[in-house]
């Protein structure tokens, strides 16, 4: 399916089956509407093409009744909504803090390295200006092996 936003670049050439509306999110009912728009182009040999708008014409029409960017119903009735999306978090423009990062680094290293030996790395490398060798670092990076056999995913592939 080809999607247009807006009808200035939309450079439609060949036999198109066309839906043109804001899509403003693909619940049942625009899942339903690209779905037959698919079936309606298979069935002729057309290419199905949507045409879509943003901003949402009421944007720009009559700003204060636009719909919020994002909204959200909770299983209790309540409303989540967000008109923007700024940087995503974690970027430069957009930093984790000091406490962030640990939970982050935590989550995923705890399960292969295990609470003590993350927590150790952790500190190793907040205070990394400190150390005289990066190199420091390599125990703690190293995870230990289990008693018994060495296991496939441990032999170094060549």
């Amino acid at each position: 399916m080809k999607i247009f936003h807006g009808t200035e670049n939309a450079n439609i050439m060949r036999p198109t089956v066309l839906t043109l509306g804001v899509f403003d999110g693909l619940h049942l009912g625009h899942q339903r509407i690209m779905q037959t728009v698919v079936e309606r182009a298979e069935a002729v040999g057309a290419i199905a093409t949507a045409i879509t708008f943003d901003p949402h014409p009421r944007a720009v029409l009559h700003p204060e009744t636009a719909p919020p960017l994002l909204q959200f119903t909770m299983a209790g009735g309540g409303r989540v909504v967000q008109d923007g999306v700024g940087p995503v978090l974690g970027t430069a423009q957009n930093p984790l803090s000091r406490e962030q990062l640990v939970a982050k680094c935590r989550a995923l290293m705890e399960p292969v390295l295990g609470p003590a030996q993350t927590g150790q790395l952790i500190e190793r490398v907040m205070t990394l200006e400190t150390s005289s060798n990066v190199r420091v670092l390599r125990p703690l990076l190293q995870h230990a092996r289990r008693e018994g056999p060495p296991r496939l995913a441990e032999y170094p592939a060549e």
